[in-house]
């Protein structure tokens, strides 16, 4: 199994180490860094100091993405809700959240969060720390972060919340669960999941000219973590809903090739308009194609990952809307769960004779080279961030 945390590993030092390279090495080698995306969040948190912003695909400012936060607010009724999460011995990790009520909040505090070493804004009104079970730091940043509280006369409260490890199974498919005990959740319409965030760990690279769309599927990038995909039989399905052709509301984002089984897979997206998915109606707080939206979408914030006949569950612990509302049946979820697998093998992508990369250029008219398994620096890589840190000459917006 493998499990959409591991990478938080020391990510900072990792991120630290490539950004020093990239200022101070002449001439960097690809096997000088550590991982791609780690490259792209230094140069992205390099940036932001400057009040500027590469979440959209291109260099822009920050306030753009800002003044969708303008009138959010967090659900919770203190003006600081901490929630400490606690992994298990095979998912051995410990978080500490901390959700600020409103923008007021924020300003009285967020200048002493920012100085807390190892503490992350995940967007405005988010904090966000991860550790291993062994490393118990995160409860003296916690104790830190009550007495700022109490010295602010602010409010607050401490939630806690033990993972547990579930498995269920049928003759087919595993399903490994990492949740906390009697999960329930209740969407909030905070529309935390759907606004992008300057202090997203995931950035889109930058480069100088081009929008999203050509950004995101010719160089090897990270995405934004507010950016839902789908699988092509999704993608057909919405097409014929809305009565409008996949490439008005699609976009292929990496085409991979397994370089030992010659395997292809491709993963697509749903475009967005300025940094927001195009189905969300942010007047009124709701997907506009709620009842056929992607699965993804569907069951967040459980987050779903296929490993063939694995299927691991986690939970995005950063949606104000968990610990609220009625529990969650996993039995019925296990079954939508492998309906929806059983459903997406049973579809045939394309015919025998036709390759993806042939797909794409037919359906969105894009050259495009393969990325093998396990590649994961390319000397192109290391030239857009370079370009990304030294470029002097900003894009223009907008508003």
């Amino acid at each position: 199994m493998t499990f959409r945390v591991a990478l938080k590993s020391n990510i900072v030092e990792r991120a630290d180490d490539d950004l020093k390279t990239l200022l101070f090495v002449d001439k960097p080698k690809v096997e000088d860094f550590n991982y791609s995306p780690l490259i792209l969040r230094s140069v992205a948190e390099y940036l932001l100091k400057n009040g500027l912003s590469i979440g959209l695909g291109e260099i822009n400012k920050k306030e753009i993405i800002d003044k969708y936060w303008k009138d959010v607010k967090a659900i919770f009724k203190v003006d600081i809700h901490f929630r400490v999460v606690i992994g298990t011995e095979t998912y051995p990790y410990l978080f500490l959240f901390i959700f600020l009520r409103n923008h007021e909040i924020r300003r009285q505090i967020e200048g002493t969060l920012n100085n807390i070493p190892s503490l992350k804004q995940r967007n405005p009104l988010t904090y966000v720390t991860v550790n291993t079970l062994e490393d118990t730091k995160i409860y003296d940043i916690l104790e830190q972060c009550r007495m700022i509280s109490e010295e602010k006369k602010l409010t607050f409260e401490t939630e806690e919340m033990k993972i547990v490890e579930n498995v269920t199974s049928n003759d087919n498919f595993r399903i490994h669960y990492f949740l906390p005990e009697k999960f329930s959740f209740e969407c909030q319409r905070c529309n935390f999941c759907e606004l992008p965030s300057n202090t997203s760990v995931n950035p889109i690279a930058n480069k100088p000219e081009g929008n999203i769309e050509s950004i995101s599927f010719n160089y090897r990038i990270c995405f934004p973590c507010n950016l839902a995909t789908l699988t092509y039989y999704e993608m057909r399905r919405i097409a014929s809903k809305i009565g409008k052709s996949t490439t008005f509301f699609t976009q292929p984002l990496l085409l991979i090739k397994n370089k030992n089984t010659s395997e292809e897979d491709l993963l697509i997206g749903l475009k967005q308009n300025k940094g927001i998915c195009i189905f969300q109606d942010l007047k009124k707080h709701k997907c506009k194609i709620q009842h056929f939206k992607p699965f993804n979408c569907f069951t967040y914030p459980l987050l779903v990952t296929f490993n063939n006949e694995d299927i691991t569950v986690e939970c995005d612990f950063a949606c104000p809307g968990i610990g609220k509302g009625k529990k969650i049946d996993l039995e019925s979820f296990s079954n939508m769960i492998i309906k929806h697998q059983q459903k997406k093998l049973k579809q045939s992508l394309l015919s025998p004779n036709k390759s993806l990369l042939d797909f794409v250029k037919q359906n969105w008219d894009i050259e495009h080279r393969y990325y093998l398994d396990n590649v994961r620096v390319t000397e192109e890589d290391i030239q857009i961030a370079k370009k990304a840190l030294f470029l002097e000459e900003k894009s223009k917006v907008d508003y």
